[in-house]
């Protein structure tokens, strides 16, 4: 880019504006006339003005087939159609060509990543003019399809839940994902402070949650790599400190005697007593209700008496 400046009048600083044109290594213009203004500037575009990155020639494209972007369709179809232009860049220090050209060091898609951020950058354009041969490709599709894919690879996805605890002597580990379930085994990869390593196989309990438990007394630093079918889930392994008391048994504490006698004593027992001094449980008398039995017998009292009653009267 280059700046050019244009002093109009007699009250312009010419010197500043002359000192900003040569740094901006561009033309320093003067008038008195604003009419000529319109052709200064059309002057200063032919000659300043042209791009000079864009770079209009056939160039064939040479797609990378280890790229985590396009790698998939360049093992597929290697021969990509020639684009007919592209804007000449550099990659930046951390970039990563996933497709070049035969004919320049130019990258035509270069992508980087920062974090978990993505970035994508294609040198050509997308509506015919350098393109027209990739719009008649059938791979055109799924090559924009890839590479939005790559840069929002989880857009909406929920993130993934891990949760480690240790109890009862053991490590615990709990793996949920319930947007989508993982292809394969699940299983987690753990190392001990002692510098030991196990697999331990994850238990699926439900779809997309995995659970598994390590027994262990050993304390201090633990790394946890969750991994399923396609590779590891973690973007980095997790940690969980086992702390030395947790790993320590613990004396039990002794019993309330006072307690214990005074409840013996209440209920007529005895503490720690022999099998033989134990004494059997009475069975306890039942009791049933004689309503059942006394309202048919008062009925056919009162039956009989009816008719001892018009016998009489009879």
């Amino acid at each position: 880019m280059t700046i050019s400046t244009i002093a109009l009048g007699r009250d312009a600083d010419t010197v500043f504006l002359e000192r900003l044109a040569s740094y901006g290594r561009g033309a320093f213009h003067e008038t008195a006339d604003a009419a000529s203004l319109p052709e200064i500037v059309l002057g200063e575009f032919e000659q300043h003005g042209r791009e000079k990155t864009l770079a209009e020639r056939e160039f064939r494209p040479l797609p990378m087939r280890d790229s985590p972007v396009v790698g998939a369709l360049a093992q597929s179809d290697p021969s990509w159609p020639a684009v007919l232009g592209l804007v000449e860049t550099e990659l930046k220090p951390l970039a990563r060509s996933d497709v070049g050209v035969a004919e320049s060091s130019a990258p035509l898609v270069a992508s980087w990543e920062y974090g978990r951020g993505r970035a994508l950058a294609v040198t050509t354009d997308a509506d015919g003019r350098w393109s027209d041969r990739w719009l008649r490709w059938k791979e055109w599709s799924r090559l924009w399809s890839d590479l939005v894919g790559w840069v929002a690879p989880g857009g909406r996805a929920a993130p993934a839940r891990f949760a480690i605890e240790y109890r009862d002597g053991a490590l615990e580990i709990d793996y949920s994902r319930f947007d989508q379930d993982p292809a394969g085994a699940v299983s987690a990869k753990v190392s001990s402070p002692d510098g030991r390593t196990a697999e331990l196989p994850l238990e699926r309990v439900a779809p997309g949650h995995y659970r598994g438990s390590l027994a262990t007394r050993v304390a201090g630093d633990y790394r946890v790599d969750v991994r399923a079918g396609r590779g590891s889930v973690t973007e980095s392994p997790l940690g969980y400190t086992v702390p030395s008391a947790a790993t320590v048994e613990r004396p039990r504490r002794e019993p309330n005697w006072t307690l214990l006698e005074e409840i013996a004593r209440t209920t007529g027992g005895e503490v720690n007593a022999t099998p033989d001094r134990i004494k059997a449980v009475p069975t306890p008398e039942g009791k049933e209700p004689l309503a059942p039995l006394l309202l048919p017998a008062a009925i056919a009292i009162f039956l009989l008496e009816l008719i001892v009653r018009r016998w009489r009267a009879g």
